[in-house]
């Protein structure tokens, strides 16, 4: 089990040599003044080896709220309709 444990570790330590810098959403200026997420050391994140994939769907899981750029609007209720109504409009 030991084995294991080191083949692990041996992973571990290349994934971490291996990081991308951050990507430009991870940086951005307010009011004047260059913003870089908190979780990042020396042009690199600390969480994500990738960071440029995390902003592909959307805003990043970590980033700071002042890197956020989607704004979550009111959440429109939705409307149910049952079965047989569905059927009785085609």
């Amino acid at each position: 089990m030991a084995r294991y444990a080191i083949h692990t570790d041996k992973q571990v330590e290349k994934l971490k040599a291996v990081r991308l810098p951050l990507s430009e959403y991870c940086k951005k200026e307010i009011n004047g003044k260059l913003h870089t997420c908190s979780r990042s050391y020396k042009n690199t994140c600390e969480v994500y080896a990738f960071p440029k994939t995390k902003w592909l769907t959307g805003d990043c899981p970590m980033a700071d709220d002042e890197l956020r750029t989607m704004i979550d609007t009111e959440v429109k209720p939705k409307v149910r309709v049952g079965q047989q109504k569905q059927k009785k409009r085609k």
